[in-house]
């Protein structure tokens, strides 16, 4: 299988970097669509430190920065791959709902 994109925690050895859960959690709201106040749920709190009991849980601030941070990296790569193109084709699906 290839391999995957999405940082793992090793359960094995009991270690994650503190960068590592922090881009977990990123990805876990963006990829879930959820609220940003999710990082102070203390039922979310508790599963964090029950899987890294050393780290600690990214604030709510801190989080939209890293979103933050994340959208203007994808934003210049996107304007990179788009500046090498002729045309650009988009549609949108009215239909489908998320939620």
């Amino acid at each position: 299988t290839p391999p995957s994109k999405q940082p793992r925690l090793d359960f094995r050895d009991g270690t994650v970097s503190q960068a590592s859960l922090d881009k977990l959690v990123v990805n876990f709201v963006i990829g879930g669509m959820q609220r940003f106040s999710i990082v102070e749920n203390p039922s979310f709190v508790d599963l964090v430190r029950a899987l890294a009991p050393h780290k600690t849980v990214l604030t709510r601030k801190a989080l939209m920065s890293r979103i933050q941070e994340e959208y203007m990296e994808m934003k210049d790569r996107l304007k990179q791959e788009l500046s090498n193109v002729a045309y650009v084709c988009i549609t949108a699906d009215c239909w489908t709902t998320f939620r």
